[in-house]
């Protein structure tokens, strides 16, 4: 089969990473049952920089060396190789792939061209925000994309639908009750952002808890929700470098000095 190379676009926290992941994990269900050996492998731009450290874990994954030594180009027809004898099939999920460069992210979309269909048994589920990937975005890069899926929002319905699905997982029952799930689901939606509904779920639960309280109220919720930034994300800044962490903390230091909501830097 050809290789497929496809870009789920949408803001933050309405799902891309859950459906593309989801979408994984089915995939190689059914391609199990049929008697195909499929790996799905998922890597966070975050984490990994560079097209460089994605290509060398997967080599030291499949093929147990460390890449050193080895161009991206060397590294890749040993895993391509690898997967030609296994006769197996990958699909590699890269997230915040705005954080590679243009050309990086366009050597992973033309490696069927590069190494010839048959042997590129590898497709590619890129996963942005609509900001950041127009960041990057080029002629070129739109295409070798066979697909662009962009994600709505979560509309008030559907969102209702998560959250009690999120409770009945979370909570005994009637700790949360409809009203409580009608104005989560009305903040998710204001928001739009199903992230931001499920992080105020879950610190209300644990507010219930530390004060030994058997239902979650309103109070709790507004409470929960000022302390909810939907735009920002903890796991973010423990993947920073010492770089990054300097120029945040001295953005953070002039913040608080001239007491306004916004600075300047050089």
């Amino acid at each position: 089969q050809p290789s497929i190379n496809c870009l789920i676009l949408g803001k933050g926290g309405v799902g891309k990473t859950c459906t593309a992941r989801y979408f994984g994990r089915n995939f190689k269900t059914i391609a199990l049952e049929k008697g195909v050996d499929v790996f799905i492998e998922y890597y966070n731009c975050i984490n990994f920089r560079s097209k460089s450290k994605i290509i060398r874990e997967l080599l030291a994954k499949y093929t147990h060396g460390s890449g050193r030594g080895f161009s991206d180009d060397e590294a890749l027809k040993l895993i391509l190789k690898q997967l030609i004898r296994e006769k197996g099939y990958m699909l590699l999920i890269i997230d915040e792939v705005h954080l590679l460069r243009p050309d990086e992210i366009l050597a992973f979309l033309d490696i069927a061209e590069t190494y010839g269909h048959q042997n590129a048994k590898l497709s590619i589920i890129l996963i942005s925000r609509n900001k950041d990937w127009m960041t990057i975005e080029t002629e070129r890069i739109l295409s070798r994309l066979n697909e662009k899926i962009k994600l709505k929002p979560y509309n008030y319905e559907e969102s209702k639908q998560i959250l009690e699905y999120r409770s009945e997982l979370a909570f005994k029952e009637y700790v949360v009750d409809d009203d409580i799930l009608n104005m989560i689901s009305q903040i998710v939606t204001d928001h739009e952002n199903m992230r931001h509904g499920i992080e105020i779920l879950r610190k209300s639960g644990l507010y219930a808890d530390r004060e030994n309280i058997d239902r979650v109220n309103a109070d709790i919720i507004r409470a929960a929700s000022n302390e909810v930034y939907p735009t920002f994300r903890g796991e973010i800044v423990d993947q920073l470098n010492d770089q990054e962490l300097l120029a945040l903390f001295g953005i953070a230091r002039s913040l608080i000095n001239k007491d306004e909501p916004f600075t300047l830097v050089d």
